[in-house]
């Protein structure tokens, strides 16, 4: 089994595993079919009725290296639709909160439906799905857990809704078909390897309120070629672009660049063009990561929005919904909202009515 290289909590499971194995069997578990599909639920408390999809596990064999046993918490095919509610062999109704530990992991699982009662999708929960194509992620969710989404190579888009808070280390690691996601504005940092090796993403959308890109948060994603760095992010880690050798632009909206470690940018072509403000060229000249880039240019950066209608004639060589999710390169069947225009060197905020 291959390690994570940003994995340093496996060691940790491996250690929790006899435990982990001492709590499932001292939990209630009972069965439930809903659509067709019968899956085991884990009382979480019986006081307010509540339920996760039991967890799973996955053990090394100590004698004989690298062989793994898995054990899923579930085994499913095809379409996996999580009802809301469930009932135990008492006819209990108990509301479905979670999605446990490991629950699918390697499941051959096409799509899955996840309802809006549940608000964690925890650690390593679909792990190696690599047949899952669609996710719908109900708006009650706050928390993607590690690894959640690893090596769930048939993903192509994701969405998630406002509600997340927070997605963890490694939650899309190895996603190699995926080409879009969003980032919620509630998300403020970009967890170490979480979209690592993702190789068809085509834009790393940034939005303004991100305040720290963490160590390989973008490794590897070799299709970006260009990433918008927010003004107010504060910490970039070590590699968090490092293999990202089809990177031609990067935009950065500061006059306080943030040092970091040279590492950050390795593999990035030196001739990628860096924009920023004007009065912080010199500054990026001489300080790392910045100093890796040999081509730094001005660029006025937009303040505030400007209100359009369609029908205004206005032409832009890109067009970016307000997640950083690259559009076509026009505003006529753009529906009313918030965009980024790129004209040239210019950005703009736009408005459309």
């Amino acid at each position: 089994m291959p390690i994570r290289p940003c994995d340093s909590m496996k060691n940790i499971i491996l250690i929790l595993l006899i435990p982990l194995l001492k709590f499932s069997a001292n939990a209630e578990n009972f069965v439930f079919t809903y659509e067709g599909q019968t899956l085991t639920y884990t009382v979480l408390s019986k006081e307010e009725k509540t339920v996760c999809t039991q967890g799973g596990y996955y053990s090394e064999d100590p004698e004989e290296e690298g062989m793994v046993s898995f054990n899923p918490g579930n085994n499913i095919s095809g379409e996996l639709i999580i009802p809301a509610t469930v009932r135990d062999e008492n006819n209990q109704t108990y509301t479905v909160t979670s999605i446990g530990n490991y629950s699918f992991m390697f499941n051959d699982i096409t799509s899955v439906i996840i309802p809006e009662s549940i608000n964690m999708i925890d650690d390593w929960a679909f792990w190696g799905c690599s047949k899952l194509k669609s996710v719908s992620i109900g708006e009650s969710v706050t928390k993607i857990g590690s690894h959640a989404f690893d090596g769930c190579s048939g993903l192509t888009s994701v969405f998630i809704p406002d509600s997340v808070t927070e997605i963890c280390d490694c939650a899309f690691y190895d996603c190699t078909n995926l080409t879009t996601v969003n980032i919620p504005e509630r998300v403020t940092e970009i967890n170490s390897c979480a979209f690592k090796n993702c190789v068809k993403l085509s834009a790393a959308p940034l939005h303004d309120y991100i305040t720290a890109i963490h160590d390989y948060a973008f490794a590897d994603c070799s299709r970006l070629s260009s990433v918008s760095i927010p003004g107010g992010v504060t910490t970039i880690g070590e590699g968090a672009f490092l293999g990202c050798f089809r990177m031609t632009k990067v935009y950065y909206n500061t006059t306080n660049p943030v040092e970091g470690k040279k590492e950050i940018f390795l593999s990035v072509p030196s001739n990628t063009v860096l924009f920023v403000p004007e009065e912080t060229i010199e500054q990026c000249k001489v300080i790392s990561p910045w100093m890796h880039f040999n081509n730094i240019q001005a660029y006025e950066f937009p303040s505030d929005v400007k209100e359009i209608d369609t029908e205004s004639g206005i032409i832009a060589d890109e067009v970016y919904d307000i997640h950083g999710i690259k559009l076509e390169n026009n505003i006529d069947n753009l529906s009313t909202g918030i965009y980024i225009i790129r004209q040239g060197n210019s950005i703009t905020k736009i408005a459309v009515k």
